[in-house]
Parts: structure tokens; sequence; C-alpha cells
């Protein structure tokens, strides 16, 4: 992954850009990442071996990205 600078400062928060075209914003209270695709759309979150935590898919676009 590499470190997005620019969308690190318009989210104020760590965000890298995945081999794979997703996004993931680092969260640092329950430290793991939150995976957003590349339109900034919360697909659940991840720990750091990046495997997926069932059930933490955020529908209500509260942890939605801006990518503009």
């Amino acid at each position: 992954m590499v470190k997005d600078n620019k969308l690190t400062k318009l989210n104020n928060r760590d965000v890298y850009r995945g081999l794979d075209g997703n996004l993931y914003a680092l969260d640092t209270q329950h430290g793991r990442f939150e995976a957003v695709t590349s339109k900034g759309k919360h697909l659940g979150e991840v720990d750091f071996s990046m495997q997926k935590i069932p059930n933490t898919i955020d529908k209500s676009g509260g942890h939605d990205l801006k990518v503009k």
C-alpha cells in the first residue's frame, strides 16, 4: 500500500491506496483499517493482515471517504 497524501489531508486521517484499487483508512480507535472503494464507499473493516472483519460494513455513509 502507498499513502495518498491528498486524501489523507482531505479526510483528516491516514489513507492508503491498495494494490487491489481500494482505499484503506487507518482506524486508530479500533486498531484496524476501514476498507473503502476508489469512489469512497465503505466496504467494511480489515485487520492489519488484511483479513475482513465480519459485520463491519457501514451502510449509513458515516465511514465513507471524500475522494474529490
